[in-house]
C-alpha cells in the first residue's frame, strides 16, 4: 500500500494536499478473479472516510492488471487507520490490510527577519511611549501555499505585566525591499504605554494554514515620555487660579494652526484624533503625553499659566533671547508666568513623534516663566528629518 499526495512534491502529505492511496490485489486463483474492493480511512473520531474515486484494476510498468487507487480530498492534519479489502468472485477468498498513516499540518506560510522599529524614526534611540510601534517582517511560501498576496497578517502586541493585549489595525504588504521580490509585512501597532512587550505575528493563507512567530519577552521596550518641566528661579508662591476648559480651547486651536503652518500634512494627519485635557501633574510638570493625549497642568506646576488673548501673535513677549525664543518684559502680564501656547505645542509635539532635548528651542525639556519659543519648527524639527 503507498500513502502519497495526488499530485507529487517534496515533503510529507499535508493537510492542504488531496491524497492517493494505491494498493496491490492478486487473485488467488486466475479463474477467479478480484471482483469487489473496498478503501475506508478511519479518524480519530471514529468517522469513516471514503475516496472521492476509485480506478483499478490498472497495469503498472506493463504489468498484470492488478493495481488499485483511490483519491480522497484533503483531510485534516492527524492519524488515520485505513482498511483495504479484496473478495474474488467465489466471495469465499478475501483478503483485508490495516494500518495507519499520518497527515501532516499544512506548512503554508513561514515568518523570517522580524524587526522592531516606530513609524517615524529620528535619531534618539528607544522607542518612547509619545512613539508609535512598527513591526516588519518577511514572509515566505511553499509549494502548498497561495501566493503572497492571498495571506492575511495579523499582529498582536502583549504587555508582559499587565497582560493587555494590542492588535495592529494599519497593515503594509506584501511589499520589495532592495530590489527582491514582494514578500516584506509591516503593522503600524500605534503608540504604547511604557513597559516590556511579546509580539505575535500570524500569517494565514486563503487554504486556512497559519504560521505564527512570537517574540521573546522584553521584545519590545517603551520608556515614558519625559514631561515638560517649569524652570523657575524659586518656588511658587501663592494660589493661582486653575486654568479652564474654556480658556484651553483657543490655545489648543492656535498651537495647531502654527504647527500646521510649519509642517503642513504632517501636522494635519499626525495631529488627527488628538486629545488636550486638564489633569494635576506631579510637581514640576507643566505637560505630559502618551500616544495622543496630552495632558496639561492645572496650575501650571502652582506658577500660573499666561493665557494670551491674541495667540496670533507674540505681542507680550518683546525681548528677543534668540533666533526662536522671545521674553515677556517686566510690564507684561505674560511675565512671572508659564506661556500656555508653548506648553502646548511643545506636547503637540511629542503626539508628532519628537523628542524632548536640551537646546532651547520648543522641543527642549524645560521651560523658563516669561518665555515663548516661537514655531519656527521647520528649523527646529529640522535634525529629525
Amino acid at each position: 500500500m503507498v500513502f502519497a499526495k495526488a499530485l507529487p512534491d517534496t515533503g510529507p502529505v499535508a493537510a492542504n494536499d488531496a491524497i492517493v492511496v494505491t494498493f496491490a490485489a492478486t487473485a488467488v486463483d486466475s479463474t477467479h478473479p478480484i471482483m469487489t474492493e473496498s478503501l475506508v480511512l478511519v479518524d480519530s473520531n471514529d468517522n469513516s472516510i471514503r475516496p472521492s474515486a476509485m480506478y483499478g484494476p490498472y497495469a503498472e510498468a506493463s504489468g498484470s492488471a492488478n493495481d488499485w487507487a483511490g483519491v480522497f480530498a484533503p483531510l485534516p492534519a492527524g492519524i488515520y487507520t485505513y482498511k483495504i479489502q479484496v473478495t474474488d468472485t467465489t466471495m469465499t477468498n478475501s483478503d483485508i490490510a490495516t494500518g495507519s498513516v499520518t497527515v501532516a499540518t499544512g506548512l503554508g506560510p513561514a515568518i523570517t527577519s522580524e524587526v522592531v522599529g516606530k513609524v517615524a524614526p529620528n535619531s534618539v534611540a528607544g522607542i518612547a511611549s509619545n512613539e508609535a510601534v512598527v513591526i516588519t517582517w518577511a514572509t515566505s511560501t511553499d509549494k502548498s501555499s497561495p501566493s503572497l498576496a492571498n495571506v492575511t497578517p495579523n499582529v498582536t502586541v502583549t504587555n508582559d505585566s499587565t497582560h493587555v493585549a494590542t492588535t495592529a489595525t494599519t497593515y503594509y504588504g506584501p511589499y520589495s525591499q532592495f530590489g527582491g521580490a514582494a514578500s516584506f509585512w509591516a503593522a503600524d501597532v500605534g503608540t504604547l504605554p511604557a513597559g516590556t512587550y511579546t509580539y505575535t505575528i500570524k500569517m494565514t493563507d486563503s487554504a486556512g494554514h497559519t504560521a505564527a512567530f512570537t517574540s521573546p519577552a522584553g521584545a519590545i521596550q517603551v520608556a515614558a515620555a519625559s514631561p515638560l518641566l517649569v524652570d523657575a528661579p524659586g518656588p511658587a508662591r501663592g494660589a493661582p487660579t486653575p486654568l479652564t476648559s474654556a480658556e484651553l480651547a483657543p490655545i489648543v486651536a492656535a498651537a495647531e494652526q502654527r504647527l500646521t503652518a510649519a509642517l503642513g500634512t504632517q501636522a494635519t494627519a499626525g495631529l488627527g484624533g488628538a486629545s488636550v485635557q486638564l489633569a494635576d501633574l506631579s510637581s514640576g510638570m507643566l505637560g505630559e503625553t502618551s500616544g495622543k493625549t496630552v495632558l496639561i497642568d492645572r496650575d501650571a506646576a502652582g506658577y500660573g499659566w499666561f493665557v494670551d488673548p491674541t495667540p496670533s501673535d507674540n505681542a507680550e513677549f518683546a525681548e528677543r533671547l534668540g533666533p526662536d525664543t522671545l521674553a515677556a518684559a517686566q510690564d507684561s502680564p505674560a511675565a512671572g508666568r508659564v506661556d500656555l501656547l508653548t506648553t502646548v505645542m511643545h506636547e503637540m509635539g511629542h503626539v508628532l513623534g519628537y523628542r524632548d532635548d536640551s537646546s532651547g528651542d520648543l522641543m527642549d525639556a524645560v521651560l523658563p516663566l516669561g518665555v515663548r519659543r516661537t514655531v519656527a519648527v521647520d528649523e527646529v524639527f529640522a535634525s529629525y528629518s
